[in-house]
């Protein structure tokens, strides 16, 4: 499966549910939030196949899940998800039967698999407190066989033991030897050519060891010339009476590569053998840190797993809009309450400009949403939710300078999208209906479709100035009036949404103050 960038337009395209509505209501920056909150490299991969469930048991086992991954931590549990690196793409170069890996990537392997051990080994220690998690833990080995053949055979600075095989032990034995013989005929060579060198420099070129020798004297010297200084004061010269000791020790190197590359052959078919279950284990281990995120994110929200409604009734108790929960702080938040559904299947909210009608309403279908998709909702845990086909909304100044349509072409194009995608399992939101146009022609307009949607029972609240909508209101069975608080003496809004009671503007005290 393709992985989308769970921020970009094309994964919102492939979500079941309307595009326009997600991005009205901002919810791709909850989502954003989510992806931050990622512990590991591979949780982003199953972030990117969310979607929203309208499966009841489907959404109450992914909320119970994140109920129990936030019980851990705020039981002071470190969850170890951390330190992890993408060590994916070092098991698919062991596809090849005849592929090695080199030190660097089998050290990365070992680090990884211990993580992956310590993580299983956490969550087989909470199977009381948290079964549902452990689940995913029994999916993920340790593979410690591997682990410490690795551990075995590479030292923490990436070189091969000596005792990785008898033969590699052989021909660094004779090396060695080889080496302090090289270097004893050397320093015998360097006090013969002394008067010729420069500051006594024994040093290594092209895997050679040679001789620093001014320039003036390079022909009094028998040897082979590998190079000057980078200022042209010094000739490297390798004298010939170490050269056939050199050349011993540079065939002995060929047999060396050839040796460590056996062992990394044998490191990476054991890697091969158990590459599949590895990969296996990813998944589990992205899983969790998913979950794992959606339980950081519940606690920053404090929040809580609703009840899922079996119909389409919407009952909030202390809602809170989640994104300015993030950036405000929930005691900074003004909580919402409301019920929506069977006998009330309209709420029409009326109130001053800024006195949080959009805000209400967008609280609404951002914790329908986050319930959907399995996340914990900033709202009492009695609050039902309901598990609708699709969120509809209206919302802002949809100009379009491309289509040439003016506000209210462009609205009036929206609501004609609504009505149409509308039923008894949607949840429309439509802010500051029939606005845009002749206030009466408006109006009326607004009061058609709000009669559209009242006879198909769809879940509806609208935002409107007009006061023919609150008249319709509170004479139309199954519409029900409310409005937002609006203190009088400091003539400040309050942000409380009042249920049964049509509210105003307040444009004159307003203007008067």
């Amino acid at each position: 499966m393709k992985m989308l960038n769970p921020l970009s337009h094309e994964f919102l395209k492939q979500l079941n549910q309307d595009i326009t509505s997600l991005q009205q209501l901002e919810f791709p920056k909850l989502l954003e939030k989510l992806a931050e909150l990622l512990a590991t490299p591979f949780g982003i991969g199953k972030l990117s196949e969310l979607n929203f469930s309208r499966k009841r048991p489907e959404v109450e086992n992914a909320l119970a899940e994140v109920q129990e991954m936030l019980g851990l931590i705020e039981a002071g549990h470190h969850i170890p998800l951390s330190g992890y690196s993408d060590f994916r793409p070092h098991l698919d170069k062991t596809r090849p039967q005849d592929a090695f890996l080199e030190p660097e990537a089998l050290l990365e392997i070992q680090s990884n698999l211990q993580l992956m051990g310590a993580l299983g080994g956490f969550f087989n220690t909470q199977q009381e407190n948290a079964p549902l998690l452990n689940r995913y833990a029994q999916g993920i080995h340790y593979h410690r066989k591997l682990a410490n053949e690795i551990e075995g055979m590479i030292d923490r600075n990436g070189e091969i033991f000596d005792n990785a095989s008898p033969e590699l032990r052989q021909i660094r034995i004779k090396i060695r030897s080889l080496g302090a013989e090289q270097t004893r005929a050397l320093k015998k060579v360097q006090q013969r050519y002394s008067e010729f060198s420069q500051d006594d420099i024994i040093t290594l070129r092209d895997g050679r060891l040679v001789l620093g020798i001014l320039p003036s004297f390079v022909n009094k010297v028998n040897g082979i010339v590998h190079g000057t200084s980078s200022t042209g004061a010094t000739v490297f010269v390798e004298p010939m009476e170490t050269l056939k000791i050199s050349n011993e020790i540079q065939n002995l190197r060929i047999k060396e590569r050839t040796e460590i590359i056996k062992v990394l052959r044998h490191l990476t078919g054991l890697v091969r053998e158990v590459r599949e279950d590895i990969f296996y284990g990813l998944e589990n281990v992205a899983y969790l840190d998913l979950i794992y995120a959606k339980a950081r994110l519940a606690k920053a929200l404090d929040a809580h797993a609703p009840v899922i409604s079996e119909k389409p009734y919407i009952r909030i108790d202390q809602g809170r809009h989640p994104l300015l929960v993030l950036k405000q702080g929930r005691e900074n938040v003004v909580p919402l309450s409301l019920r929506l559904g069977e006998p009330t299947h309209t709420i029409l909210i009326t109130g001053p400009n800024a006195g949080g009608k959009t805000v209400s309403m967008k609280t609404v279908g951002l914790l329908l949403l986050m319930t959907q998709m399995g996340m914990l909702i900033p709202a009492d845990p009695e609050s039902e939710i309901p598990l609708l086909e699709n969120i509809l909304v209206d919302i802002g100044d949809r100009q379009s300078l491309e289509q040439d349509l003016s506000t209210f072409s462009a609205h009036v194009v929206r609501l004609r999208e609504v009505v149409e995608q509308a039923g008894p399992n949607s949840l429309v939101l439509l802010d500051e209906a029939g606005t845009g146009t002749d206030p009466r022609e408006g109006a009326a307009l607004a009061i058609a479709i709000l009669n559209v949607l009242n006879e198909r029972q769809v879940l509806t609240i609208a935002t409107t100035h007009h006061g023919e909508l609150k008249a319709y209101a509170h004479r139309q069975p199954g519409v029900e009036n409310a409005s937002m608080e609006f203190d009088l003496e400091t003539l400040q809004p309050t942000y409380r949404l009042r249920l049964g009671v049509p509210g105003s503007s307040y444009a004159i005290e307003i203007a008067r103050r």
